[in-house]
């Protein structure tokens, strides 16, 4: 089924976000929202611009994701963006970037995601920006966690969770279950497959 995920287009697996390099220049970020928009949920209109400049999504944005993007901010300045893509029946697709404001200006950068599986007993591994699943980011701890149901069952999938750390996520672990078989247990129990 993950396998399936994959040669559809939808990046699935826990991730552990890398940095890359270069940095694409883009006008200054407009701060964060006002409280009344943060509260409702909603983007500012720079947020909103900005989020369908970076926005490389596969196939086709639906308009009504990409209004559920998220700015978390990590430090003065520093911006982790949570990109929704898509909405599935019962998760979402993402991309996730780094927005760094210097001298007036706002630079952005892909945060690559490892995502790790077993298939057929075979550890597979993809490395990219974009995350399938339900994506949690703790700003307290900096801490990212995220379950990708293989089916709207949730009997099968991955968990990952992810500590920020010198402007990238590190793997603190990431579980898989890749049989579908009907019987749920919590995705934290899921069998380790990195590190």
């Amino acid at each position: 089924m993950l396998l399936n995920l994959l040669k559809v287009g939808v990046k699935v697996g826990a991730i552990a976000l890398v940095a890359t390099q270069g940095f694409v220049a883009q006008p200054a970020f407009a701060g964060s929202p006002s409280a009344k928009a943060k509260a409702e949920g909603k983007l500012t209109p720079y947020q909103s611009r900005l989020v369908n400049r970076l926005k490389q999504c596969p196939d086709s944005a639906q308009p009504d994701a990409l209004a559920r993007s998220q700015f978390f901010r990590v430090a003065s300045g520093k911006y982790i963006v949570q990109v929704m893509c898509m909405l599935g029946a019962y998760q979402g697709g993402y991309e996730y970037y780094l927005l760094t404001e210097t001298a007036g200006k706002t630079q952005s950068k892909p945060l690559k995601l490892l995502k790790v599986w077993e298939d057929g007993g075979k550890k597979m591994r993809l490395e990219d920006n974009t995350l399938g699943g339900l994506p949690t980011y703790n700003a307290a701890n900096r801490e990212l966690t995220v379950f990708n149901k293989g089916r709207g069952l949730g009997d099968c999938g991955t968990f990952g969770r992810y500590k920020f750390e010198n402007d990238r996520f590190v793997a603190k672990e990431i579980r898989a279950k890749s049989e579908c078989d009907g019987k749920y247990i919590e995705p934290e129990q899921y069998k380790q497959v990195y590190p």
